[in-house]
């Protein structure tokens, strides 16, 4: 071939290396209905913000796990003890048994991890993540600017939106005889062109008062409970969290910025 000339592939070069690769009609493997997790904003540096993430949620959801198992290891004979080590290395292979794994979102700085185990609560591992920073007194991440749990991935249809926040907040918002709580809502809408956010607030105002039938009330210096709602292109993420403001908004660095202001 003449040096001089610019090499050039064939389409079919082309259609090869991408087949395979499309997994849903939006074109790349992203968020399904009906996980769980957490969502988190980064600095720019996802694979590294994916790899801290998960090593953090990893540990501390360990520590939540430790003490669980009823028999101690002093009860067993050598061999016991080989077969169950060869057992759970074996486990932890297992990429069924993990406990978090990362999906794309498809929108750039944000990133998902699902919880793959269903015994591990959201809410509650954030809660202990953070409990845990503040205790520390020092910063864990440096490529995570903040860390949202999510109870809940749905499409974002209106309609399927409002059928699945009736569906969380019942048990929160609609119990019998339930006093009145205070609440926020933090909505954003990104990618998505259909939805507005206006809307989707008033649709969650509706939703948690039941038209004024619950006399729960709207708080947006320090709430009972903040609802969170991310629209990621055609993906819906909910979260329901306690003590949002408490902990600085789920942000790392700011909370240990109010940390130290709370010291002064």
């Amino acid at each position: 071939m003449d040096q001089g000339k610019k090499f050039k592939r064939k389409k079919h070069f082309y259609k090869g290396r991408s087949k395979g690769k499309r997994t849903s009609a939006s074109g790349f493997r992203g968020l399904m209905n009906g996980i769980q997790g957490f969502l988190a904003y980064t600095s720019g540096y996802e694979k590294r913000a994916v790899s801290e993430l998960l090593t953090l949620l990893n540990k501390y959801a360990d520590d939540l796990s430790e003490g669980t198992s009823s028999k101690t290891t002093s009860e067993q004979d050598a061999t016991d003890i080989s077969l169950d080590f060869e057992k759970e290395l074996a486990s932890l292979k297992d990429p069924k048994n993990m406990n978090f794994r990362s999906i794309p979102t498809g929108c750039r700085g944000i990133i998902f991890i699902q919880s793959c185990n269903k015994s591990i609560d959201p809410n509650d591992l954030a809660e202990r993540t953070f409990q845990a920073i503040l205790k520390e007194g020092k910063q864990v991440v440096r490529y995570c600017v903040n860390l949202l749990p999510i109870c809940l991935v749905c499409s974002a249809y209106p309609d399927t939106i409002q059928k699945q926040c009736l569906k969380l907040f019942d048990p929160i918002f609609h119990t019998e005889g339930q006093p009145a709580v205070t609440f926020n809502i933090r909505c954003k809408v990104i990618n998505n062109t259909s939805l507005k956010k206006d809307r989707l607030i008033s649709m969650l105002l509706s939703a948690v008062t039941m038209e004024d039938k619950f006399p729960h009330k709207l708080d947006v210096v320090s709430p009972d409970y903040t609802i969170v709602m991310e629209v990621l292109k055609t993906r819906c993420c909910i979260g329901i969290i306690e003590h949002f403001e408490k902990h600085a908004q789920y942000n790392f660095s700011a909370l240990l910025k109010s940390q130290d202001k709370a010291k002064e």
